[in-house]
């Protein structure tokens, strides 16, 4: 009693709140803190709002922070069980940022984290990942077409002993002395430049313009094709999209001649069918122990989503896509990886319940015969041309016209065949040239 009570500390003064911006987070007293958490929670337990917030920031060119806006929408527990249609907006343009930026790292967390989101709508994890396939596609697609513009500008003169000769010959009049001697100096920098990496990488002007605009996306669309694959390989109700992601990154190596990029896919493929193999024993297993615990009035543990081989029509996709398979594999010569498609062609007919329809088995023996005629095996590719006309008659879907000529190229086919055994020259009874 007497002393005069002390101050309060200056933290736990009242002041008037500012308006919220980003400097907020920076400012010492406790309770702005507090404010500004209020303000980001707002983000992350509101779709609508984190989708506003990321539409502003790229409209200020700040993909990064949306992204970062969006990310932790798709990664809260509060939507997991909760799926709503502004989720597979977020996803949507999560994956258009991705893309963006180049991230497959990011792309790989969104679709992880909507996969958990849409756990019962499978169709909107298929609408994304279609999204992200297209959108990849297109961008790559149009870095092919800088890359084309960039090497077209340059001067092609640039990668010539004779050019650089040419233009640093000097002249032996005595005009225009300075301005020549300019242009040139300029002139040399550029060519010794590009002489010099000619000489150290051994890429030409366009390789090395490739390899700078075009190949990081080539990898951006290949490794989107590996991550939707894994995202859905093992979920029955998406088989459809892995086989169509599946041939569509057969038509990428394809298009831009990926060897190594073929190979690995063919890999995947190959370890995806051994993996669903035994599929079929283990959903009867759990399928009996099921029926025991009801039979002993136990509550029987859920029975997990398997992809069945023997189910016509996962059967009819994978050969499809074995088709596929080996005709990339066919028109890239990489005959290791078609022998594989032969032999995964061969064990799905064996596991197959019913025979593979007439044309679907019309369109596998003309690959085949494709595949022995260009390597030289006439008699193979002979017998292949004979099944094929063989189960296009059985099909009935022929003119007379058009079954004449199959029945010519058979025959000539088969007279092009070695009496002796000795092997055909390559594509010499091919269907190709055949008339």
């Amino acid at each position: 009693p007497g002393r005069p009570r002390p101050a309060p500390p200056a933290t736990y003064f009242t002041l008037p709140l500012p308006p919220f911006s980003s400097s907020c987070f920076s400012f010492p007293f406790p309770f702005f803190s507090v404010f500004c958490c209020i303000e980001m929670t707002q983000y992350f337990n509101n779709p609508e709002n984190a989708l506003r917030r990321a539409h502003e920031l790229i409209a200020v060119d700040s993909p990064k922070d949306a992204l970062k806006a969006l990310s932790g929408v798709l990664t809260s527990k509060r939507h997991r069980q909760n799926w709503s249609p502004v989720l597979e907006d977020i996803a949507t343009k999560y994956v258009d940022l991705c893309v963006q930026l180049g991230s497959v790292k990011s792309t790989k967390d969104c679709l992880l984290a909507y996969r958990v989101c849409a756990q019962g709508r499978p169709e909107s994890l298929a609408a994304v990942i279609r999204h992200l396939l297209q959108t990849a596609r297109k961008r790559a697609a149009k870095a092919a077409d800088e890359s084309a513009a960039e090497a077209a500008n340059r001067a092609p003169a640039a990668d010539s002993l004779d050019a650089l000769s040419a233009m640093l010959g000097g002249d032996d009049g005595d005009e225009d002395v300075d301005d020549d001697d300019e242009d040139k100096e300029e002139f040399s920098s550029a060519v010794y430049e590009t002489l010099l990496l000619n000489a150290v990488s051994g890429d030409s002007a366009a390789k090395r313009i490739d390899k700078e605009i075009l190949a990081p996306w080539l990898k951006f669309e290949w490794e989107s094709y590996r991550v939707a694959m894994d995202m859905v390989r093992n979920m029955p109700q998406l088989q459809e999209l892995y086989h169509e992601a599946a041939r569509q990154a057969f038509q990428f190596c394809l298009t831009y001649s990926r060897r190594s990029e073929c190979k690995r896919l063919c890999d995947n493929l190959r370890h995806h069918l051994l993996s669903h193999q035994n599929n079929a024993a283990a959903a009867a297993k759990e399928a009996a122990a099921a029926a025991a615990a009801r039979a002993a009035g136990n509550e029987p543990r859920p029975v997990r989503d398997r992809v069945i081989l023997e189910h016509p029509t996962t059967l009819e996709l994978y050969m499809q896509t074995r088709f596929e398979q080996l005709r990339v594999t066919a028109a890239l010569e990489q005959w290791q990886d078609a022998q594989r498609a032969v032999e995964d062609v061969a064990l799905l007919m064996r596991l197959a319940r019913e025979p593979p329809s007439p044309s679907i088995l019309a369109g596998y023996y003309m690959l085949l015969a494709n595949v022995f005629g260009s390597s030289g095996a006439g008699l193979f590719h002979a017998y292949s041309l004979a099944k094929w006309r063989s189960l296009n008659q059985q099909a009935g879907t022929e003119s007379i016209k058009t079954q004449q000529r199959a029945a010519s190229r058979v025959l000539l086919a088969a007279l092009a065949v070695p009496a002796t055994g000795s092997p055909t020259p390559a594509g010499a009874g091919s269907p190709g040239n055949q008339g």
